[in-house]
């Protein structure tokens, strides 16, 4: 589940995407742009690839065009902020960025570099706030300069034609399998079927979405019938039980189960707690978006802008 505020409207002509956000859980997605995510509040687990790193206050993370991940909450209450750029934008300066590829995704909060980052970063989004043609001009400038220093900084490559090649295979795979997971996700899902599909060995199915994600395909298929579970628990008055058969749970145990074990909450718990949220809420919000005070977000910006992370 992801709540998220975009703070400013877009101006007319601007080839990014900036917002602030909340995550509670926002499962496997990818973007035909660059993302840039900085930590504002409290931590995050990002999974990229086989790759799962925790994101703390201050931390940045990149992620490449078409590269597959998904993010879940810690313990701590979180803001995010980010910004999505259209490579065609920059392809207008550097002709391969479509092929390019940064290579250290994880900028840690405490290194010069992701000092230097931030402050473009910041500066980029308190402009782009003010919702005026200087403070657009200025944003883009700041972008450019981003995506300058990102790029003199963090190690990166072109790749080639057969790499491109078959990394647009990959992803075309793996978005294949998680969007008939995300359309199946109720029935019982076996993975020979997934592999058939595909023309390839059940082992070999297998092995690729381990690679990919990370974590064993029934992982994987469970994960997706949580995030539905959560959405009708929290936004419904249905039944735990038949929440549970309508996700593809064998029983509500189990789903109590993974709820204990990812949430350290029951359903029964998970649904009174969004209860109270909504109730403290109600002048404040519709129910699509979770509560944080947004002057708390732009004061977290403006403490970053004058070079502090604590």
């Amino acid at each position: 589940m992801e709540f998220e505020y975009e703070f400013v409207k877009h101006a007319a002509g601007v080839p990014y995407k900036a917002y602030f956000v909340s995550i509670d859980m926002r499962g496997y997605h990818w973007h035909a742009d660059f993302e840039i995510m900085l930590i504002l509040k409290g931590s995050v687990v990002i999974q990229v690839n086989d790759q799962s790193v925790i994101l703390k206050k201050g931390d940045m993370y990149i992620t490449n065009p078409f590269e597959i991940h998904s993010l879940k909450h810690t313990d701590e209450e979180n803001i995010i902020l980010g910004l999505q750029v259209d490579v065609q934008a920059l392809i207008q300066v550097a002709k391969d960025m479509n092929h390019r590829c940064f290579l250290k995704q994880h900028i840690q909060s405490e290194t010069e570099l992701a000092s230097t980052l931030r402050r473009v970063l910041v500066a980029l989004m308190l402009e782009h706030s003010q919702n005026s043609i200087t403070g657009t001009m200025m944003a883009m400038s700041n972008l450019y300069q981003l995506f300058a220093d990102m790029m003199a900084s963090i190690p990166n490559h072109v790749l080639s034609n057969n790499q491109s090649n078959q990394k647009q295979q990959d992803f075309d795979r793996l978005k294949s399998v998680i969007t008939y997971v995300n359309e199946h996700y109720s029935e019982r899902i076996l993975l020979q079927d997934i592999a058939d599909l595909h023309f390839i060995s059940r082992f070999h199915m297998s092995h690729f979405i381990k690679d990919r994600l990370g974590i064993s395909f029934q992982d994987f298929v469970t994960q997706v019938r949580l995030a539905h579970a959560i959405e009708l628990i929290e936004t419904t008055s249905d039944k735990i039980i038949d929440i549970a058969e309508q996700c593809g749970f064998s029983d509500i145990k189990y789903l109590n189960k993974r709820l204990k074990q990812d949430y350290q909450m029951t359903s029964r718990e998970l649904r009174s707690a969004q209860s109270r949220r909504q109730d403290m809420n109600q002048n404040r919000l519709d129910e699509a978006h979770r509560a944080f005070d947004m002057e708390e977000a732009f004061g977290y910006l403006n403490n970053m802008n004058n070079g502090g992370t604590r």
